[in-house]
């Protein structure tokens, strides 16, 4: 029988084998830890032979974080008899993609305003505090393209200083305490020749709502001047403000009652000086003329009115002015015949009638011929005015108007 001959393995079996062989004799040869690794992630170590004593220290790539999150991200190798790593290797997991910054809570005592619905990149937030309490940070915070906020979230703090009132011109003051906290006063003083309008001291008082507020105004430093006596009231007038003293560069009004006229300055200013005076002196109130001619007027045109004069008394006087003329005409005739002439204005035939006048008679009448005009009726007038009586009586009548 021949020889049997040797069987080898199959390449791949090698293979294994000899990479076997290699990682044990790479872990047992020396007293060292096993190399660390991070998928994902980066491994810096003191020692990169991994000796007892090194220490691997875990980062992760951009868009993973640590698993499980936070410290402690670093093992050390120990125990040089048979060394080994005192803890696991962390892993690096993918961060969930998100497109908005971090919700930032309202500060306590103030609010917030957020330019977009969604914390989205470019979004502005604005803070503001409640009144009384100011703001300590930022007032305005962006979202940035790394999603991250551009400075940390601001607080409301409660105002416990009254803000600065300020200097005065001409006079000086004096503070009890530079911040004006709460409680603390401001007194004012004047220079010589001014004298202080207004409260001498301030007090910085706190409020339940709002800011601390000053007890009082600033105060001025005014020019010491005599003030202006009260130049009186002109008559038929009055004043706007009656006093018995005015300051320098006050003014006094005047006005006049109802039917009269402001002759002069209505208005007069109290001009300072030693001692004051007024700009001018007190106007005068006088019965305004034109209104009363104009009255004057509107009684002449009532008077002298065609369309007045039938009206009233007028309308008797010309029902009884043809009247009085009748009795005027009347009373002319009577007094002619009666007493010019010594006749009877009426001659009657009482106790007998008249007999037709004949041709032997011795009447010398012109203005009847005998046997020509027969007697009047009985009892009836017979009017005896001759052509020359009834001429002059008609001269006499006309001379009488």
């Amino acid at each position: 029988m021949g020889t049997p001959k040797a069987q080898h393995p199959p390449p791949f079996q090698l293979l294994f084998l000899i990479l076997l062989s290699c990682v044990w004799i790479e872990a047992f040869e020396e007293d060292r830890c096993f190399a660390p690794f991070l998928a994902h992630g980066n491994v810096t170590t003191t020692d990169p032979e991994y000796r007892p004593g090194a220490l691997a220290t875990f980062s992760c790539l951009p868009g993973y974080a640590l698993e499980p999150p936070g410290p402690p991200n670093a093992i050390e190798c120990v125990d040089p008899t048979e060394p080994h790593w005192n803890d696991t290797e962390p892993a690096c997991k993918e961060v969930p993609r998100n497109d908005t910054c971090p919700e930032l809570p309202p500060p306590e005592w103030g609010w917030r305003t957020a330019s977009h619905g969604d914390l989205i990149r470019g979004t502005v937030l604005t803070y503001q505090c409640e009144p009384g309490y100011e703001l300590l940070g930022s007032d305005i915070l962006t979202c940035q393209w790394d999603l991250s906020w551009s400075a940390a979230p601001p607080a409301c703090q409660k105002i416990m200083t009254c803000a600065d009132p300020g200097e005065i011109t001409n006079g000086h003051r004096t503070a009890s305490d530079a911040g004006f906290p709460v409680g603390s006063h401001v007194q004012y003083r004047c220079l010589p020749g001014y004298s202080l309008e207004g409260a001498a001291v301030l007090t910085c008082y706190s409020r339940d709502t709002g800011t601390p507020k000053w007890s009082d105004r600033v105060p001025k430093c005014a020019l010491k001047y005599e003030p202006c006596l009260n130049p009186g009231v002109p008559e038929n007038g009055y004043q706007t403000l009656y006093k018995h003293h005015y300051q320098a560069g006050e003014s006094l009004r005047f006005f006049c009652y109802e039917g009269f006229e402001l002759i002069g300055e209505v208005t007069i200013t109290c001009v300072p000086g030693h001692p004051s005076q007024w700009t001018s002196q007190p106007p005068l109130c006088k019965v305004a003329y034109e209104e009363l001619l104009d009255n004057r007027k509107l009684e002449v045109t009532q008077t002298t009115d065609p369309s007045r004069q039938l009206e009233g008394g007028n309308l008797a006087l010309a029902i009884l002015l043809p009247l009085g003329l009748v009795i005027v005409l009347g009373s002319g005739v009577y007094i002619y015949y009666t007493k010019l002439q010594g006749k009877s204005l009426f001659g009657f035939s009482g106790s007998h009638s008249y007999s037709p006048i004949t041709v032997e008679s011795d009447f010398s009448n012109p203005l009847y011929e005998a046997g020509v005009s027969p007697s009047p009726p009985l009892g009836m007038p017979h009017l005896l005015v001759s052509p020359q009586d009834f001429k002059i009586f008609s001269q006499s009548i006309c001379g009488l108007f």
